[in-house]
């Protein structure tokens, strides 16, 4: 569970805000020297340039393969 809420701070720019701007995102990696803030303005910028839906609205091979599609819309309904 720990490492799914972690994923969910990073992916939602939030790691600043519940963990300090000066942690690490990828804490016990060593060769990890990114800051949360940093993690959360790369992240921030996706969002905001919605960069993951202009992904999904792409066909394959540039957008995800269907059965992709199929698994990650059984993975969202439970």
């Amino acid at each position: 569970i720990c490492t799914l809420a972690d994923t969910y701070l990073m992916v939602d720019a939030q790691r600043s805000r519940h963990l300090g701007p000066d942690g690490r995102a990828s804490p016990g990696q060593n060769q990890n020297t990114t800051s949360n803030l940093n993690s959360d303005l790369y992240f921030q910028r996706l969002k905001n340039d919605r960069v993951v839906e202009r992904l999904l609205d792409k066909p394959a091979p540039d957008g995800p393969e269907p059965e992709v599609r199929e698994a990650i819309r059984g993975y969202v309904q439970g």
